[in-house]
């Protein structure tokens, strides 16, 4: 077993550390400006790793991968200051966690998470201009959260294959784009959830069976797109608070359910169902409403709610 820990408080640090065999630990922690962090517990088929990296300053970057038949991992990966990067890979493991923290301005942080059981990918990152990424594929029983809280961050939250995935992504603030993207899959959900203004978010779901897909906004000026398509047993829900928001939703399979709900003015809802067995319920409170639901196929059942005034319904079978 072998065991690192370095500590250095320094202008600019360059420092990269490997570790081979069995029951490995990494630890890294950097003090000051242009510090550059490398982790690599290589395979020789590797168990019980750890890597651990702390930065606080600017312009660093840190990188940690863990690659195949890594069991019991874990990753986790803090940064504090300003233009920091932070990449952090694992694949073929279970159990175990990816942890990412940022607090500054023009950060990028990216989490994959390949051939993994019962494992999490979380990213925090606090401030304006961030760039958030998770990808997981080929999962079971996994979770990916994302959060932002700040001014114009990108939040990106992705899942390709598995089953029993949970994809959740939480923004706080301004003028923040937060997109949900899962393809082919069983039992995925997908959960986005914004409070700010001028918000954008998105959840597409493709090619799946049993999905879930949530978005919640509160705040002014939001938007919401969500698709499902290609699915069968599906339900999508979009909640927004405020005023002058926009939710356009569209499904296309088959046992699908649509819930919207707007509460405001100048609010405007578009539904798109095209299969069989659907279900609309839509509902608007407030004043200068607008809403479009169109239903095509069989055994579609539509219930709309407007109260307010200067409201326009329409509504296709």
């Amino acid at each position: 077993m072998k065991i690192y820990r370095v500590l250095f408080s320094a202008i600019i640090i360059l420092l990269s550390v490997n570790s081979h065999a069995n029951s490995n630990t990494t630890i890294v922690e950097q003090s000051g400006v242009g510090n550059l962090a490398t982790a690599d517990q290589s395979d020789p088929t590797i168990d019980n790793n750890l890597i651990i990296q702390s930065q606080t300053g600017n312009n660093n970057s840190a990188e940690a991968i863990q690659t195949v038949n890594s069991s019991q991992s874990w990753i986790e990966q803090i940064q504090t200051g300003n233009s920091n990067t932070v990449v952090a890979s694992q694949e073929e493991t279970s159990s175990t966690v990816i942890l990412i923290e940022q607090v500054g301005e023009n950060q990028t942080a990216e989490s994959t998470q390949l051939i993994t059981t019962n494992t999490v990918g979380k990213i925090y990152q606090e401030g304006q201009l961030n760039d958030g990424d998770i990808f997981q594929a080929d999962v079971i029983s996994t979770t990916g959260f994302l959060f932002q809280s700040g001014q114009s961050n990108d939040g990106l939250v992705r899942a390709a294959g598995g089953e029993s995935y949970s994809g959740s992504l939480m923004q706080t603030g301004t003028l923040n784009i937060g997109v949900v993207n899962q393809l082919p899959g069983i039992s995925y959900t997908a959960n986005v959830v914004q409070n700010g203004t001028g918000n954008r978010a998105t959840s597409i779901q493709t090619q799946g069976e049993s999905l879930i897909s949530e978005i919640t906004q509160m705040g002014n000026d939001q938007r919401v797109f969500l698709l499902q398509q290609f699915n069968e047993n599906s339900y999508a829900q979009a909640s927004q608070s405020g005023s002058d928001n926009i939710s356009t939703i569209r499904q296309e399979g088959e046992f699908m359910n649509i819930n919207t709900i707007q509460d405001g003015t100048l609010n405007e809802i578009i539904a798109n169902q095209d299969g069989a067995t659907s279900s609309v319920f839509a509902q608007q409170s407030g004043m200068d409403n607008f809403m479009e639901i169109l239903q095509s196929e069989i055994s579609g059942n539509i219930i709309a709610n407007q109260i307010g005034d200067s409201n326009i319904g329409m509504i296709l079978h």
